[in-house]
């Protein structure tokens, strides 16, 4: 409630700021409000139409209240402002049949590995690929960053 308070007076002492209501409809939003949230919204779209992000969050908040149409446009706004398109629902596979998954990177296996030996360019970008595309590979390399810097032996 205080948080609200003090986006109403921020709302008050700067109402030409569409940040101001968009700050405000976000935490209406949290808090259940979101016929307020979508008015504050429709305010910062009002002050700022180029503002794809009001669009998007509104769009939100008219999905949760079942406002399938309102909100697809709403989407469809935020879209053409960032100039994102779509791609069409038809190229969705046919239900029922089993997508061919692709197996996840695997972390190479150091234990064999010769520690003074070069480092190859696949292996690093095999490496990279798997830090940021394996979350057991990420965990592992959190790992390996803390008792790197904490100067533990490895």
């Amino acid at each position: 409630e205080e948080a609200l308070n003090e986006l109403d007076r921020a709302a008050n002492l700067d109402p030409k700021n569409p940040y101001r209501y968009s700050s405000r409809a976000f935490l209406k939003d949290r808090l259940g409000d979101f016929n307020g949230a979508i008015e504050d919204y429709g305010k910062a779209i009002e002050l700022d139409p180029e503002d794809a992000i009001a669009y998007n969050n509104r769009g939100l908040i008219e999905e949760k209240m079942g406002s399938i149409a309102r909100a697809k446009k709403s989407f469809e706004k935020a879209d053409d402002l960032i100039g994102y398109k779509s791609q069409p629902t038809n190229s969705l596979p046919p239900v029922g049949k089993a997508e061919s998954k692709k197996p996840s990177p695997k972390m190479p296996d150091f234990s064999q590995t010769n520690p003074t030996s070069e480092v190859s360019s696949k292996h690093f970008w095999e490496t990279l690929k798997g830090v940021f595309g394996d979350s057991e590979t990420r965990k592992e390399f959190g790992l390996f960053i803390k008792r790197f810097f904490s100067g533990k032996k490895l």
